[in-house]
């Protein structure tokens, strides 16, 4: 008998490839995001790209020494379920035993992740020496307390103890993302250490520090809290050959209680933005001493940075000069600030103020230093990890350019009346969306127009970030289903002087990078345009979910690029302008979203099917906090939908067709509308055989070490013909009980019983 086979694609990515195992977790494939040293000269990327076979989880020592043991310079991915203690229960003997048992060495393109929040380490330390493209992400560090510290007799004044092993060491290794993770010395903190010299024995030594000619290192959004001296970044006055290496960015990193560099830099070229510093100078373990340490031809700059201080009064007390006396000061470190606060007012200015001689090469887009506090609590350190907007400020790849105007008052925005489209700002100027005319003033719209963003009622200010879409029906725009663009506008046009400007992305063929230009014009003059940025095809950094930011006027802008594979026509109502979930927010932040867990918005079943679970993610604007959502249908006999936890349960009825539309409890403007296809219900064939799943199948039922990402064929007597709703069903042989449907486009992770299918086993 002839047989066709159907293959389904199993996604399990599972150390050994044992179904039931946990996943990994979304920010286990990410690269270094654009706003950092780490994503300079070819970016970070780390285990990336890992085949199956080079994806491990491991839960013990021994585990992690097998998954790192081999020097295969290809791609992996180590994820690390539950505490590690790298000591085994047995207690390091000296500095030697310690440095032996308890160091965790990384290998070059590798990605680190925690599964879940209380993933880490004990009694390790990690080293990335003379490696690159490492990504160390959402774990938990208890910082390694050395069983033999060393008492310096010349250090300082007093003398002091000193101690071996950082929770990680970055020693001349270039492309490393330290990101979400927490570092803390508690439970054991150093007043706990016993008394010797008139001292505690200090036996912490560095949280994370970065020395010895590493560059190209990003660290964001970590904890890090209770220690004595948390981060150097260059670790001697002598080491000269560091000149023109340790280029490493912190942003958005919460320092709490941390008494010193925070941190102490030499040589760097160092951009510190979004960090949030909050400590106590009465501290009665960790005294506050100073935040960001300026040493010897350190080059800082510092931007929108918020340090909350107990018993501080000026930028000296936050920022630490270590130039010597009559030292030259060509020698001295440079550190320049705007925005930062220091208990709410300005920071001020600091004793190594001056010129840094180098510029950001990156797009970076600061939030306000009044909003770092909230933002850095509710995403620094572990358990906070989500999939990341590709771009900040710019909510997802919907959405084609953000346009910062929150300067100006809508009176400013010209406004044309006539036209067949609106642009209207709701109360309070928090959401700014299509809608119908106010005062007889509409957006301009038609062929070749662009869209004019400031459509608001008297007197109300658009203070806000928006971002819109728009086209012509020669060159469309991305729409809502993500179909390419061609060439997108998005213009703004000011009464006063006659000043306008527009940007434009224009792809320069199919498969190739965007061309970014500026068109500005005063008054009579005409527009002058200059290019931007081009992207050749090779080019990742204005690739799907890239971002091309530059200044204009003053006022930020950013062009929010999605490249895709092949061009192609799509037009709006009437050929004119397109316009795509025109939102208001925080510049910066994403806005709050709704969006279900479907490839497109679009969802099929056939009557009389089980009720399905559709997860949904419903996120703050900090992208962890939910948001409470109802769910309604437009035609319940067609297809049912109620809440459920983490999502909605959808229940095909009959034939037809509805609108599901998912809007937020307390906005209800905050909306995400799917299409439901309901088709005849399902009817097995005649003249079908019977096949015993067990004969029907490979892998077989039952097997184990099955690789990540296997295919799982299904062999058919006669070839099947599906359409668009089509499904294949499964039926238990001794009563014809429905067991599963696999539909088409579907993900399938396990076939069975729901009870089987929470084991992760086929049936």
């Amino acid at each position: 008998m002839k047989h066709t086979s159907l293959t389904l694609l199993l996604l399990a990515s599972l150390a050994g490839g044992a179904l039931g195992a946990p996943s990994l977790p979304g920010g286990a494939r990410e690269e270094a995001p654009l706003d950092g040293w780490a994503a300079q000269e070819g970016g970070t990327r780390g285990g990336l790209e890992a085949v199956p076979a080079r994806v491990f989880t491991v839960a013990t020592p021994a585990q992690l020494r097998a998954a790192l043991a081999d020097r295969n310079g290809a791609p992996r991915i180590v994820a690390v379920q539950g505490i590690l203690d790298m000591s085994e229960g047995r207690p390091y003997t000296s500095t030697a035993d310690q440095a032996e048992r308890g160091e965790v060495r990384l290998r070059s393109n590798t990605t680190l992740i925690g599964l879940g929040p209380r993933a880490g380490f004990v009694n390790a330390h990690l080293m990335v020496s003379k490696v690159s493209q490492v990504i160390i992400r959402n774990l938990n560090f208890r910082n390694p307390c050395d069983v033999a510290p060393v008492w310096d007799p010349k250090d300082g004044r007093e003398g002091n103890w000193n101690a071996e092993f950082d929770s990680i060491s970055i020693v001349g290794a270039t492309h490393v993302w330290v990101d979400h993770n927490s570092f803390t010395d508690a439970p054991f903190l150093d007043d706990r250490q016993p008394v010797e010299n008139g001292k505690h024995k200090q036996c912490h030594d560095g949280t994370l520090d970065i020395r010895d000619g590493a560059d190209f290192v990003t660290v964001s959004y970590n904890r890090f809290a209770l220690h004595q001296k948390n981060m150097l970044i260059g670790a001697s006055d002598k080491a000269v050959g560091d000149s023109g290496h340790l280029r490493v960015t912190l942003s958005n990193n919460l320092f709490e209680h941390i008494a010193s560099r925070a941190p102490r830099v030499r040589f760097g070229q160092v951009h510190l933005f979004n960090n949030y510093h909050v400590g106590d100078r009465k501290h009665p373990v960790y005294k506050y001493e100073y935040g960001v340490g300026v040493a010897r031809r350190a080059r800082i700059v510092s931007q929108a940075n918020a340090f909350d201080i107990a018993g501080a009064r000026s930028c000296l007390d936050a920022v630490r000069s270590f130039r010597g006396r009559g030292a030259d000061p060509q020698e001295g470190g440079v550190f320049t600030d705007s925005g930062s606060l220091l208990n709410g007012a300005p920071l001020g200015a600091c004793g190594a103020s001056g010129s840094p001689a180098w510029t950001v090469p990156y797009p970076f887009s600061p939030r306000p230093a009044e909003a770092v506090r909230a933002h850095v609590l509710a995403t620094a350190g572990t358990g906070k990890l989500v999939e990341r907007v590709a771009v900040a400020g710019c909510p997802t790849a919907d959405f084609l350019f953000c346009d910062g105007f929150e300067r100006t008052r809508a009176g400013d925005w010209e406004r044309q009346a006539g036209s067949d489209a609106g642009l209207a700002a709701q109360p309070a100027g928090r959401r700014a969306e299509p809608g119908a005319a106010h005062d007889g003033h509409r957006a301009r719209h038609g062929p070749g127009k662009t869209a004019e963003a400031g459509h608001a009622r008297a007197g109300q200010r658009l203070r806000r970030d928006a971002c819109a879409l728009a086209a012509s029906p020669r060159h469309p725009a991305v729409l809502p289903d993500r179909t390419p663009c061609r060439r997108a506008q998005l213009g703004r046009r000011r009464r006063r002087a006659a000043a306008w400007d527009r940007h434009r992305a224009d792809p320069a063929a199919a498969h190739a990078g965007w061309r970014v230009e500026d068109a500005q014009a005063r008054a009579a003059r005409a527009p002058g345009r200059r290019p931007l940025r081009h992207a050749a095809p090779g080019d990742d950094a204005l690739a799907a979910g890239g971002v091309s930011r530059w200044r204009k006027d003053h006022d930020r802008a950013a062009a929010c690029v999605q490249r895709t594979e092949r061009p192609r026509r799509a037009a709006g109502p009437g050929g004119g302008i397109e316009l795509d979930d025109l939102r208001a927010g925080v510049p910066g932040v994403q806005p709050a979203r709704i969006a279900p867990s479907l490839a497109s918005q679009a969802f099929t079943a056939q009557a009389g099917d089980p009720a399905q679970h559709l997860a949904v993610s419903a996120l703050a604007s900090d992208g962890v906090s939910r948001l409470a959502f109802r769910a309604t249908s437009s035609n319940p006999a067609v297809v049912e939908v109620t809440p459920a936890p983490g999502g909605i349960t959808i229940t095909p009825k009959a034939p037809g067709s509805a609108a599901i539309v998912l809007a937020g409890v307390h906005d209800p403007a905050l909306q995400s509308t799917l299409t439901a296809t309901v088709t005849a219900a399902f009817s097995a064939p005649a003249g079908g055989s019977t096949v015993a799943i067990a004969q029907a199948v490979q892998p077989a039922v039952g097997a184990t070490a099955v690789p990540p990402d296997t295919p799982l064929r299904i062999r058919f007597d006669r070839a099947p013909r599906l359409a668009a709703a089509g499904s294949v069903r499964i039926f238990r042989a001794g009563d014809d009980a429905l067991v599963d449907i696999v539909r088409l486009g579907e993900e399938v992770r396990a076939i069975g019983y729901p009870a089987s299918r929470a084991r992760a086993t086929c049936a």
